[in-house]
């Protein structure tokens, strides 16, 4: 809740330590099919679909960690592609 994520992508084990969802929570996509919810299926594209081909920029979005930092204050840090790509190289 303090992410202030819109949708929780989660498996099994994950739900366990989450706990259950709050009724008009956060939205629930279950990755294993074993929490109620959203099921992956309805996000994953047509069987024999092509994504579109795109160029990658740098300062876009690789991923999100959550961190407490060194404010104690939990917060979400986005790492881009040219940081990923970096520690690769």
């Amino acid at each position: 809740e303090d992410a202030d994520a819109r949708i929780l992508f989660s498996d099994a084990s994950a739900a366990e330590v989450i706990g259950p969802a709050k009724e008009g929570g956060i939205p629930r996509v279950a990755l294993d099919g074993s929490q109620v919810g959203r099921d992956i299926e309805g996000w994953l594209a047509p069987a024999g679909a092509q994504p579109e081909a795109v160029e990658v920029q740098p300062g876009w979005a690789f991923n999100i960690i959550y961190s407490s930092g060194t404010t104690g204050e939990p917060k979400g840090i986005v790492q881009g592609h040219g940081m990923r790509w970096a520690h690769v190289q």
